[in-house]
């Protein structure tokens, strides 16, 4: 498994992915699932340190990036960003320059682009941004490991029925995930759908096995199903393999 084939890079939209990155991503987060399933979980993480930047101790996003990283071997350290000198002006850059030297890698959530840029600018490591997010392309990577694990099949012998809005931020990392991957990728408004697909998980085969569906509409947050949460740790721990390790 290749721990470091994307040599440090931090990982915020797809555009700084190259089509063998995102099926290298995929395949080592499909290695670490078989190792965790065998009983044999990998810790290449172990003397890393890397800290959360996320202001509120009861986010749900720090609570999974933690029990991913630290079931990697790494430790996790919370930091809020309100209670360090990070959101002074005149102190933000010397900040993330100490930040840069304690930790291996930082991630930022709910916290400012311009704020996370400087981070990234200064730090000189591996600067994560809102990795939870919805349009994150983590959260593509997840739904990716999750179709290609059901259909058997290659991503480019799928076809992705995404509904909503075909200019939304999510719809866009789709896009990109499709272009890189060979995805077949078609639209939908929202009131297309029949309405027992709200019932559904968020990204669920169709009954005659042909397509995969996935759901952009605004205002639906349809829960993830447990496969999904499990492949979306997955990818997660992939990236950190390939950027930390």
């Amino acid at each position: 498994m290749n721990h470091s084939f994307l040599n440090h890079r931090s990982l915020w939209s797809f555009d700084n992915l190259s089509s063998a990155d995102v099926f290298v991503l995929l395949d080592t987060a499909c290695s670490l699932k078989k190792a965790d399933q065998e009983g044999h979980p990998l810790r290449p993480l172990r003397g890393k340190n890397i800290a959360v930047m996320c202001e509120s101790p009861g986010d749900p996003a720090l609570a999974s990036f933690t029990a991913a990283a630290t079931a990697l071997g790494a430790q996790v350290a919370h930091i809020r960003p309100s209670s360090s000198r990070i959101t002074q002006a005149n102190a933000a850059h010397e900040t993330a320059v100490v930040l840069g030297r304690l930790y291996d890698a930082i991630e930022c959530e709910g916290m400012p682009l311009n704020l996370v840029q400087e981070v990234e600018r200064a730090a000189g490591r591996p600067v994560f941004n809102g990795l939870a997010a919805a349009n994150h392309p983590l959260r593509v990577l997840g739904d990716l490991m999750t179709m290609r694990e059901h259909s058997g099949k290659p991503l480019n012998k799928i076809t992705l029925c995404l509904l909503g809005d075909d200019h939304s931020p999510e719809s866009d990392t789709w896009r990109r995930a499709a272009q890189l991957t060979g995805l077949g990728l078609r639209t939908a408004p929202c009131d297309s759908a029949p309405d027992f697909l709200w019932d559904a998980q968020s990204t669920a085969r169709c009954s005659d096995g042909r397509a995969e569906l996935a759901c952009s509409c605004p205002g639906e947050h349809v829960p993830l199903a447990i496969e999904q949460v499990h492949n979306h740790r997955f990818t997660l721990q992939a990236l950190l393999c390939s950027t930390v390790a």
